[in-house]
Order: structure tokens, then C-alpha cells, then sequence
């Protein structure tokens, strides 16, 4: 009788062993607080190494004992389907070349230890691989708070502060509220017909004309008319204190010293910017708000959403042309094409909603 439970459990250990060998679970890359890519590879029947199959994932817990949980109901969900759908059903899981074996992660709870492991189907057949951990980083610690509003110093030479959240957003990955340039409360359409600093005119076949920081009093040299005042600072007014729309030099500033680079925070596409002290802030690509009346779909009016890093800046070029007093500066990142080192000076029309991340000195 000890001599079969012995060999039964020889048989299967070893049957186990096989079983870890066929899916193998990889290791995690790009480990941020709340997001990680997980590797899966299921061992090729062509030649060696291993390639990905269509039905493979990660399971993914706080404790082993969830793990070991997940991993029974998972075969009981197999089962279940095999026997609904029969054998069959899972005939399409042939393999794929050229794939990218990483899965991501997201929503996770920063300084977190996680248990996980791969697992797929093979000649309809469920596999897993083998229990691994990590443990996410905390968040970028945060500096201090001014007015109710937590900023980062990110060792900038000018000292300034960033906040860590835009305006209307209670965290970092949230888009909060859009504005147009020029005005302090967000609004339902943005269009030049609601902005508040334009007029309607006959001439020239009708168009608007800005009536305030027009590009033609720049040129006259009058400083003032450079810069956004305080009454039109949707930073300062929202936020009160010492809180203010960044200007085109403190843009500048973040070229020049830090360093950028895309990434995903909760699931949320945006920038992030690593200062000289490897403190860092996350700007999401919320992209702006346009003409509602142009798009069939409401979630359509904001263009660019998951793609462009569009900021309004308090300043203005005092070099434009008179026919440009339409335009107005902005932090201008577009993930599809510009390059994260490029430095970009954006502009974009006033009437468009664009959101706003405040700074203070």
C-alpha cells in the first residue's frame, strides 16, 4: 500500500512538472505603482523556445492561497465549458508569431505585494505556470500642499511647484475640467460663438475677432498684454493663493532639466515627468474639447482622448501675426507621433477646452 501511494505521488509530481514546463510564467517589466506588464510563453511543438497562444493570461492576487482559489475555479470554468461547447471549442488556439507576450496590468494598489501566474490553453487542454511575486513601488512622494492642493517639487532651478492633479481632478490620472483660454469656469460648448473674449464680424465673409490679448497689442510692446491677468488665470481664481497657469517659460524649463516619457497610470494614458531629484508628476492625455455640433457621438468632442497631451499655458507669442491673436500657447505632446525628447511649443485656438495643471513658486 506505500509502495503505490508512493508511486502515486511520484506520478504525479512529475505530471505537475510537465505541466509548469508547458506554460511559463514570465517576469514582470515596466513595474510602475499602479500598472506592470506580465510575461506569458506557452513551449512550441515547432522548434524551441516558446511562443504565445490565443487564450493565455495571468492570474493575479494578494495572498498564494488566492491564487490557489483562482486557479480552481478557472479549471472548473474549463470544464464547464467543455462540456456546454465540447472539445471544439477551443480549436482556434493555434499559435501566433511575431507576438508581444506582455499583458498588462493595470489598476493595482501601490506598495503591494502580488502573487501571480501564467496560464493558457494548449491542444484544449488548461496549463499554469508557475507562482511568482513583485511588489509595486509607492507613488511619487508628494512635496506639500498649498491651499488644499498637494504639489510636487520636482528640483526645478526656479523652485517652482507643480501641482500633482489638474484643475477639477482629485488624482493624477483624472482629466478634471476644461477650459477655453482666457476664462475660469468650464462649460458645456466650446465654440467661438461661447467664448468669452470674442465677437462676432460682417467682414471678410464673417468670422470672430478676439476683443482682449490681441497679437497686435504684443507688438505695440506692451508687456502686459503678453501675459494672462489674474482675473483670467483659471489657476489663480479656482485655486486662490499663490497658484497660477504656468507660463511658456516654465514649459521650457521641464524641456531643458527633466526628463519625459509615456506611460499608464489606473489604466489612464498619459506624460510623465521625472524631475533632476527623480521626483515626477503625470499629465493624462486628456486631449480638448471642440465643437459639439461636429460629432455624432458626445464622447467624440474630446478629440484626441488617450493620445494628445494638451495644457493651457498663461502666455501668449508676441510675435505672431496680427491675423494669429486667435491662438494661444500651450504644452503640445501628441503619443503617436512626437517624440517624447522633442521640444514642443503648441498652440492651439482659444475657443477650444484644453485642461489645466497649475504651478505655484
Amino acid at each position: 500500500m506505500k509502495r503505490f501511494i508512493y508511486f502515486a505521488f511520484v506520478f504525479c509530481v512529475t505530471i505537475m512538472a510537465g505541466c509548469s514546463k508547458m506554460v511559463k510564467t514570465g517576469e514582470v517589466s515596466n513595474l510602475e505603482a499602479t500598472t506592470a506588464d506580465i510575461a506569458v510563453y506557452i513551449k512550441s511543438e515547432i522548434g524551441r523556445g516558446y511562443v504565445s497562444f490565443n487564450q493565455y493570461n495571468v492570474l493575479l492576487g494578494e495572498s498564494e492561497e488566492e491564487l490557489v482559489h483562482q486557479s480552481k475555479a478557472l479549471k472548473e470554468e474549463f470544464k464547464s465549458l467543455k462540456k456546454q461547447y465540447g472539445k471544439d471549442y477551443f480549436d482556434d488556439c493555434h499559435e501566433q508569431y511575431r507576438f508581444d507576450p506582455n499583458i498588462t496590468i493595470d489598476r493595482l494598489n501601490p506598495a503591494t505585494k502580488y502573487y501571480y501566474r501564467a496560464w493558457a490553453v494548449k491542444n484544449r487542454k488548461l496549463y499554469f505556470g508557475d507562482i511568482k511575486t513583485f511588489e509595486t513601488p509607492d507613488l511619487p512622494p508628494i512635496s506639500g500642499t498649498h491651499e488644499g492642493h498637494d504639489y510636487v517639487d520636482l528640483g526645478l532651478p526656479s523652485g517652482l511647484k507643480w501641482a500633482t492633479c489638474n484643475i477639477g481632478a482629485s488624482s493624477p490620472e483624472e482629466y478634471g475640467n476644461f477650459f477655453a483660454w482666457a476664462e475660469v469656469r468650464p462649460k458645456q460648448e466650446y465654440t467661438w460663438k461661447t467664448y468669452r473674449h470674442a465677437v462676432y464680424s460682417r467682414y471678410y465673409g464673417g468670422h470672430y475677432a478676439v476683443t482682449k490679448y490681441k497679437a497686435t497689442e504684443a507688438l505695440s510692446g506692451s508687456s502686459s498684454t503678453k501675459q494672462l491677468h489674474k482675473g483670467d488665470d483659471a489657476a489663480h481664481v479656482n485655486w486662490g493663493g499663490n497658484w497660477r497657469m504656468p507660463t511658456i517659460e516654465d514649459y521650457w524649463e521641464l524641456q531643458k532639466i527633466c526628463d519625459f516619457e509615456w506611460t499608464t497610470l489606473s489604466g489612464v494614458k498619459g506624460l510623465k515627468i521625472i524631475g533632476p531629484n527623480e521626483y515626477s508628476i503625470f499629465l493624462p492625455a486628456a486631449g480638448f474639447m471642440n465643437d459639439p455640433t461636429n460629432y455624432s457621438v458626445p464622447d467624440e468632442i474630446y478629440v484626441h482622448k488617450g493620445r494628445s497631451v494638451l495644457y493651457w499655458l498663461s502666455t501668449y507669442d508676441a510675435d505672431v501675426l496680427p491675423s494669429s491673436s486667435k491662438i494661444a500657447n500651450c504644452i503640445n505632446r501628441d503619443g503617436n507621433w512626437a517624440s517624447v525628447d522633442e521640444p514642443v511649443r503648441g498652440a492651439k485656438y482659444r475657443c477650444n477646452g484644453l485642461p489645466i495643471r497649475p504651478v505655484c513658486p
